[in-house]
């Protein structure tokens, strides 16, 4: 699956070939749980034997972005893409033309990473803005969203682990950004881990990598 930095423009999917095949997906970073990176030559189809044989099927060209920050989604017959001002697409693998389109309004900067819970086929998703969503992957509709954030420039930008129905989201911050501000008291964000119910998208629990909470150690007034 590739991708071109310009302008969308994709044909919608005929009306009977919008369908999404969800038997199986190769989705999130590192592949599986156990982080092993590994895709079997039968299943990935790319070979030593079969690599220079590669030609362009088709392009699809994501709208004003320059550095896509996605790990795509992909299943027997549907590509899924993300853009930076926050659209999901899913795409027929074959011809390129859209299935579906979802516009969530903030960057996504994780994996979109594929999981089954409830007799669902989820595809959740992390904003710019903290924000973790559930998509049915067959027509890209909202299941749920959740703010996942306890401070306010917190982002999701770490992909996640799903297990026994719990969805393990790491959670940054871009107050780091901040840091060269001479005006702003830098720094008050600890990073954390959150495990959240994929069913309904509530906070399970939250555990911090810093341990305390961040406290005044200097008071100062900067001068011109």
């Amino acid at each position: 699956l590739w991708t071109v930095c310009g302008v969308a423009r994709a044909a919608p999917c005929a009306e009977g070939g919008r369908g999404v095949d969800t038997t199986a997906a190769l989705s999130g970073w590192g592949v599986d749980a156990r982080n092993l990176r590994f895709i079997s030559e039968q299943r990935a189809a790319i070979s030593p034997r079969n690599i220079h044989r590669l030609r362009l099927q088709w392009a699809f060209a994501l709208p004003d972005t320059d550095a896509p920050r996605f790990m795509p989604l992909l299943t027997p017959d549907t590509g899924l893409i993300t853009d930076a001002p926050g659209m999901v697409y899913g795409l027929d693998r074959y011809s390129g033309c859209e299935k579906w389109r979802f516009d969530e309004g903030a960057m996504v900067r994780t994996a979109l990473t594929h999981i089954r819970v409830g007799g669902l086929d989820l595809v959740m998703v992390g904003t710019m803005t903290c924000e973790l969503l559930a998509l049915r992957l067959g027509n890209g509709e909202l299941h749920w969203s959740s703010m996942v954030g306890d401070h306010e420039r917190a982002m999701l930008s770490g992909s996640p682990v799903f297990h026994d129905g719990v969805f393990y989201q790491p959670v940054s911050s871009w107050e780091v950004f901040w840091a060269g501000n001479p005006f702003y008291a830098c720094c008050t964000f600890r990073g954390s881990v959150v495990a959240v119910d994929a069913v309904d998208g509530k906070i399970i629990w939250r555990g911090h990598s810093i341990a305390e909470e961040a406290t005044v150690q200097i008071e100062r007034w900067l001068l011109p």
